[in-house]
């Protein structure tokens, strides 16, 4: 049944947002990485990872991973385990993903295709991250540091490698009205999402 109400929101661009026991998540989200190249700046900065942080992910303070640096997130651990050739079901990523705690994304199932996936999009990013052809990471800036808000895997992969870090400001996508929207939703139960009601202010400040 919640398979058919997703594809009938994707279809009508209909997004309902809906609270879980893990945090807000959301049936369409309407803001992708399709849409971060009209937010972002021209001008690249080069960032060491030791200054990048993970952005708003909608969870609730157990389980977000808001404000937590690249090295010391499930993203990088990820890389590693392709790197390494471990088993990924038993990477916090993949863990993350199955129960819905790593994003906006409902739960999902995990499987063999999933990770046959995962090992073809790690070769094709380390071939770019090495060339250093691949896309900037779009960062928001917000009380004084740069939080990722599309390029999480690249970053990571960078930080794998012992590479600074290509990135663009997309600030100003931090205020879109549906981020907003979540943050209203937020506001109601705000024991719950104390750390991202922080980053929300914090930006409001700027």
């Amino acid at each position: 049944m919640k398979r058919h109400i997703f594809k009938f929101c994707k279809k009508f661009d209909i997004s309902l947002l809906y609270q879980t026991k893990v945090g807000i998540k959301c049936t369409n989200q309407l803001i992708d990485s399709s849409l971060f190249p009209w937010f972002a700046s021209s001008k690249i900065e080069v960032i060491s990872p030791d200054d990048l942080y993970i952005g708003f992910d909608g969870l609730h303070d157990k389980y977000t991973l808001l404000g937590n640096n690249i090295y010391n997130s499930p993203h990088f651990e990820l890389m590693q385990f392709l790197q390494n050739g471990k088993e990924l079901g038993k990477s916090k990523y993949v863990e993350r993903m199955a129960n819905g705690t790593l994003d906006f994304r409902p739960a999902s199932a995990v499987g063999k295709y999933t990770f046959l996936f995962f090992e073809k999009k790690f070769e094709e990013k380390l071939d770019l991250v090495k060339n250093e052809s691949y896309h900037p990471i779009k960062l928001i800036k917000a009380d004084g540091k740069y939080y990722i808000a599309d390029g999480k895997h690249t970053a990571s992969l960078c930080a794998l490698t012992g590479k600074d870090v290509r990135c663009v400001d997309a600030t100003h996508i931090a205020y879109d009205s549906f981020i907003w929207w979540v943050y209203k939703k937020m506001l109601k139960h705000k024991t719950s999402y104390s750390k991202h009601i922080t980053y929300f202010e914090s930006l409001i400040s700027e």
